[in-house]
């Protein structure tokens, strides 16, 4: 039974609690990931996706195709809140030595990518589903 040791991404990017969503997404764009992992003191207590950066609190006047003042009130509230208060605490993580197709079942179950590969709360590595893909190519040969 193959594993992900492998396969794990050592390349992944970290942020801290109080990062600003705007520099969180501005890390997303210049690294071209669509996940941040937020980390304190060396330890994972969240993750944050692109999709997560809409998530934010929009005015309740909201009613309608965004005007431009209320991008501009958005664009203001990524300046002024801290990723932690949109990040997800419920990190999904697998060991290095998880078995490849069970990983796939839990990203497919979970709904969730990359995965975090944890030692203890610190994060060594990450798995996504290119990542899988991959793997699966290498096995046909």
């Amino acid at each position: 039974m193959k594993t992900i040791k492998e396969y794990i991404q050592q390349k992944f990017t970290c942020v801290a609690p109080e990062c600003t969503v705007r520099a969180a997404a501005e890390e997303m764009i210049r690294t071209g990931v669509e996940t941040l992992f937020i980390t304190k003191d060396d330890e994972v207590v969240g993750v944050i996706g692109i999709r997560d950066l809409f998530t934010i609190p929009i005015p309740a006047s909201y009613g309608g195709p965004m005007k431009a003042d209320e991008e501009e009130t958005l664009l203001r509230a990524w300046e002024n809140t801290p990723v932690e208060h949109l990040m997800n605490p419920h990190i999904i993580s697998v060991p290095e030595n998880y078995p490849l197709m069970d990983a796939a079942k839990v990203m497919i179950n979970e709904g969730k990518h990359p995965l975090a590969i944890l030692q203890g709360k610190q994060l060594i590595g990450i798995l996504d589903r290119r990542d899988i893909v991959r793997a699966l190519l290498t096995m046909v040969d």
